[in-house]
């Protein structure tokens, strides 16, 4: 692949920025990617961010996710009164307990938000706040067919936690997990639901072979969707992906979709 638009687009983004950040026929890879961005469906977007360059997040972006932050804390709670056993990660990015998962050209690193169980064994659990049109198709539809990105973040969490000795905090023994879940949460009404699934090898395979293929691009990828065979998950996009875009905002990426719905 040659010298891009993409490329101006990102070198004058860096500049404007003050950060310098050069991609002159290949980028510069900081070789970390992750494990909540990892699921991003857009692999030229996952490039982006490993090689270094920072999103654009507007203001009502920032709100959300300082949202789903606040709704974490109360989900916890609310397990724990609804019979739950929880052991919570708190801190964001600042959580005691990280993960890595080392891979060809890099890593892949997070900060999982629980562990819970129903009496038979520990379940490695992600928060997820929605608004309640993406709460009912996420209900409806199940995480493999409407949230995907959510199953590929908690499913390398499981990988790393399983692989690793990692301890945590208010547990006698790094624990180890055979199942994954995601909480999604209501922000409009308080509702939630729990969808706890088994580990999918598949999964576990498919999205590290993503990392390993965005680690070891010279040169942004195309626009399209890392494809899951097993679960029918094609190239195609959904449009989405561009309009919540950061890297479209900051002008390094150009050609994105247009029209997406606000599910989040």
């Amino acid at each position: 692949m040659g010298r891009t638009k993409d490329h101006d687009n990102m070198n004058s983004a860096r500049r404007e920025k003050g950060v310098g950040f050069c991609v002159a026929g290949g980028g510069v890879n900081v070789g970390l990617i992750r494990i909540s961005k990892i699921g991003y469906p857009c692999i030229r977007n996952v490039w982006y961010s490993a090689n270094g360059l920072e999103e654009v997040i507007d203001k009502r972006a920032q709100r959300i996710f300082a949202m789903g932050h606040a709704v974490e804390r109360l989900a916890v709670e609310w397990l724990a009164e609804d019979g739950w056993g929880v052991v919570w990660n708190p801190g964001s990015q600042d959580a005691d307990v990280e993960l890595r998962i080392p891979v060809r050209g890099g890593e892949l690193v997070g900060h999982p938000d629980c562990l819970i169980t129903d009496g038979r064994g520990w379940i490695l659990a992600d928060i997820k706040s929605m608004n309640s049109r993406a709460y009912k198709h996420w209900t409806q539809q199940g995480t493999v067919q409407n949230k995907l990105s959510y199953l590929c973040q908690v499913t390398m969490y499981a990988h790393a936690l399983n692989t690793s000795d990692v301890e945590w905090r208010g547990l006698d023994s790094p624990p180890k997990v055979e199942r994954v879940a995601i909480i999604g949460v209501n922000k409009d009404t308080s509702e939630y639901a729990v969808e706890v699934l088994e580990i999918d090898d598949a999964v576990t395979r498919t999205t590290i072979a993503k990392a390993e293929y965005i680690l070891g691009a010279p040169n942004p990828p195309a626009k399209e969707a890392w494809e899951y065979p097993h679960l029918g998950v094609t190239s195609q996009l959904p449009g989405w992906c561009c309009s919540y875009c950061g890297y479209k905002k900051a002008g390094v990426c150009d050609g994105a979709k247009e029209g997406a719905d606000d599910d989040e």
